[in-house]
């Protein structure tokens, strides 16, 4: 049997993928990627989430040459090695298609690692140096809102060093367009994908919550799990709203999405588990 990704990979998708791991023992002939055709942040990361489950495989599929360029360029087979010691015969295959980097000013942040509080600063840093520049110069961003842009990427990544108990991804891009759960179109928005497969949100909580009182308590009552938290979800969705983006997280069996100036939100139950929490924002282009 074979781990068949499928062809977009986003917050919805990803989730049938996770109904079926659930269902699996976690042995499979090959990692089937060639039905991708197009990989957001969020996406990406879930795929080496999904593969830090798997317990073993004996060959992948590759995707078409433009998926498997993005995935280079995205350091998605690198952050692959740090689980699996990948077979010399996979290795030559990746080699072929690996070109060397490309500049891509479509890629904001490749897929890194965050497991300690150290890790956080070369995010930032990037930001600095290279995320600035381009959100100001192609999605028409104030240096407020790049500021406000890394706050939210400091405070959720702080989050996976303090709370999580594990590690996480954050991976960021624009891409040319993007059409929302309720069908609505954002033109050149950023998306960010912020990943971990920690201890989730119920068990940060000193009371025995569940996934879905967790993440209410989290993100609609805006009650850190700590006395001293941070500027938490409360300061996040806002910045979202004002934005008129859009703000995905879940966390067991539970997720909340947020969409939209006016906050429109809904809060869903049995979902397929998946530990830890995940995050997708979208960010709209300001031109």
């Amino acid at each position: 049997m074979n781990l068949i990704f499928p062809e977009y990979l986003n917050c919805k998708s990803v989730e049938s993928l996770l109904s079926f791991l659930n269902k699996c023992d976690g042995n499979f002939e090959a990692i089937d990627l060639s039905n991708i055709k197009f990989v957001f942040p969020y996406g990406l990361n879930m795929m080496l989430h999904v593969l830090e489950q798997v317990e073993h495989f004996e060959d992948i599929i590759f995707p078409s040459d433009k998926i498997m360029s993005y995935l280079i360029r995205m350091d998605f087979f690198k952050r692959l090695e740090d689980t699996w010691e990948l077979p010399e015969e996979i290795l030559y295959d990746i080699s072929l298609h690996d070109y060397g980097k490309n500049e891509d000013n479509k890629t904001l942040l490749e897929l890194t690692k965050i497991e300690h509080f150290t890790h956080v600063f070369p995010v930032l840093q990037k930001v600095d140096e290279k995320v600035g520049v381009i959100l100001k110069a192609q999605l028409g961003y104030t240096d407020r809102d790049v500021k406000k842009f890394k706050d939210i990427l400091d405070e959720l990544c702080q989050n996976i060093s303090r709370h999580c108990q594990s590690h996480g991804y954050v991976s960021v891009q624009y891409i040319p367009y993007y059409f929302s759960q309720s069908r609505r179109k954002y033109d050149w928005p950023v998306k960010i994908g912020i990943t971990d497969t920690g201890i989730g949100f119920a068990a940060t909580y000193s009371e025995n919550f569940d996934d879905e009182t967790a993440l209410k308590e989290a993100v609609i009552e805006n009650r850190s799990s700590k006395l001293k938290g941070g500027m938490g979800l409360k300061y996040i969705k806002n910045y979202i709203k004002e934005f008129e983006g859009e703000l995905f997280i879940r966390s067991g069996t539970a997720c909340y999405y947020q969409e939209g100036k006016k906050g429109y939100s809904t809060l869903e139950t049995n979902m397929p588990f998946f530990k830890g929490s995940q995050i997708d924002i979208t960010l709209p282009s300001k031109k």
